[in-house]
């Protein structure tokens, strides 16, 4: 199999097409806690698991983080993460009405529950855009609270040559910062590039 190259138009199709997918995503965060949420423009390169350990030592250094996956099938296999370096669970809870005091289960459940709001839109809207369908898994945590090269530990996905996709929300209303990371190993990697190429020509 020939080496996998991203050239320059390929790589502005696929940014535009994750910005439209989070910024979707990410409105649906924003009604539900009635704020704005900042997004970055995303990165997208090709990553081996040094690139994308490397990344998170760059947001996140030695602090802790909380993370959530959820995998997706079908035409196309990846995985998406998206990394808490600050969940804040009591305000959370206290903007949709709950008691902030309400435990480690709440707040599992509750990073469950934006998660997959998040992610699952994120990666529908990204795969249409592409006329590839998919399921998506339940989401499931990670790591909660561990260092980011831990978290690292349990991604099995990453392969040597994979499609990374980037990108980082903020809220400092909620006390929010997540970096969502969509991955896309071999052979997934060529279904994405040939539809690109699709839409290209």
């Amino acid at each position: 199999m020939n080496p996998v190259i991203l050239n320059d138009e390929q790589g502005d199709v696929l940014q535009e097409m994750v910005n439209i997918g989070i910024g979707r995503a990410s409105s649906s965060i924003a009604e539900m806690f009635d704020t704005f949420i900042h997004l970055s423009v995303p990165i997208i390169k090709l990553s081996d698991s040094r690139d994308v350990m490397s990344d998170l030592e760059r947001n996140f250094g030695n602090s802790q983080v909380s993370t959530v996956r959820q995998g997706f099938h079908g035409q196309l296999l990846g995985e998406v993460l998206a990394i808490y370096g600050n969940w804040d669970s009591p305000r959370l809870a206290r903007l949709v009405g709950y008691d902030a005091d309400l435990g480690e289960s709440f707040h599992k459940g509750l990073l469950l529950d934006v998660t997959n709001i998040l992610l699952g839109s994120c990666v529908v809207c990204f795969t249409e855009q592409l006329n590839l369908e998919v399921a998506v898994s339940p989401p499931s945590v990670l790591a909660d609270n561990v260092t980011a090269d831990r978290m690292m530990s349990e991604v099995e996905i990453i392969s040597r040559t994979t499609l990374s996709m980037e990108m980082v929300l903020k809220s400092d209303a909620l006390g929010l910062s997540c970096s969502v990371l969509i991955l896309v190993p071999v052979p997934g990697l060529y279904t994405v590039l040939d539809a690109v190429n699709a839409m290209l020509d």
